[in-house]
């Protein structure tokens, strides 16, 4: 009977001495917790991870979108993309200039589309690689509509002419009441550039040497923003192994200033080959490039 007790007592002591340890485990993992100055550090963290997580860019050159075909989901031709308007200050496209009607180039009427309403595809009846822009409008409907002429784009400004504030919609009819507002009534504003005009513009450092000039850019064309640069670089040998710079949009002065605020000899670690830009739509290669030139990246604006 006593060596019975006696077993019943190491069994309590035992459990004892385990509910003992659990309870001070407990405690201690109570006062790990961080201090509530942390937490938004933390959150910081999940928002800055859940933006990494939906980088899933497609990006295009926008010289590539110039001149392609544009259709409507019929199949019906409506003319050519003429032009793209930036916006420096959004940095992103503000619209896309159609060229429609005319002969050989010739008295062709321009329609601003916002890029909301651009729907970019691969053309299966072009060459490889080619892209066409379908928009939802019709042959008709641009008839009836007021557009501009190429005249008004001339002049030593490229500012945009003020009916790019037209915008059309299948909601509200080309041509039969007011004019819709235009992508974000963006008539009068001075950041809206015409990309061909952008073309070959220099950039320089921020000791004031002219690195380059601007060949193309960069577009996410998921929401229309503005990701790169692209700048010519001298190779040494013609037509082969053609290279490019490329610097974040962000890490620039606006379109009258294109100013990099990192000294010339930082563009060493921006040179890629022209056919290996492609690898900018990869997050690691993203980030390293921010990481050298500077800029907020634009999956994060």
């Amino acid at each position: 009977m006593g060596s019975r007790i006696s077993a019943l007592m190491g069994i309590l002591l035992f459990v004892t001495l385990i509910l003992t340890a659990c309870s001070s485990t407990t405690r201690k993992e109570r006062t790990d917790v961080p201090a509530e100055d942390a937490v938004p550090d933390r959150v910081d963290q999940r928002r800055t991870e859940q933006s990494v997580r939906n980088f899933r860019p497609e990006l295009c050159r926008a010289y590539r979108l110039i001149g392609a075909p544009v259709r409507n989901s019929s199949g019906e031709d409506l003319g050519n993309v003429e032009d793209l308007v930036i916006d420096s200050g959004r940095k992103s496209v503000s619209c896309v200039i159609l060229a429609a009607g005319g002969v050989m180039g010739v008295w062709e009427v321009l329609h601003a589309f916002s890029w909301q309403e651009v729907t970019v595809l691969p053309d299966s009846a072009g060459d490889e690689g080619a892209l066409m822009v379908v928009i939802e409008t019709t042959r008709e409907q641009l008839l009836n509509t007021e557009g501009f002429m190429e005249d008004e784009w001339l002049g030593t400004s490229d500012l945009c002419p003020p009916r790019i504030k037209y915008k059309h919609t299948p909601s509200d009819p080309v041509g039969e009441g007011d004019p819709p507002s235009g992508p974000d009534d963006d008539a009068g504003r001075d950041d809206l550039r015409r990309m061909v005009l952008l073309r070959d513009k220099p950039v320089d450092s921020s000791d004031g040497k002219t690195i380059g000039e601007v060949q193309d850019i960069l577009i996410d064309i998921n929401a229309g923003d503005i990701a790169y640069i692209v700048m010519d670089v001298e190779s040494g040998m013609v037509d082969l192994d053609p290279r490019v710079a490329v610097i974040p949009w962000s890490a620039l002065g606006g379109p009258e200033d294109l100013r990099w605020g990192k000294p010339a000899n930082t563009l060493d670690e921006l040179i890629f080959e022209d056919a290996d830009i492609g690898r900018f739509e990869g997050i690691d290669e993203a980030i390293r490039c921010h990481e050298i030139a500077g800029g907020v990246p634009y999956w994060t604006r």
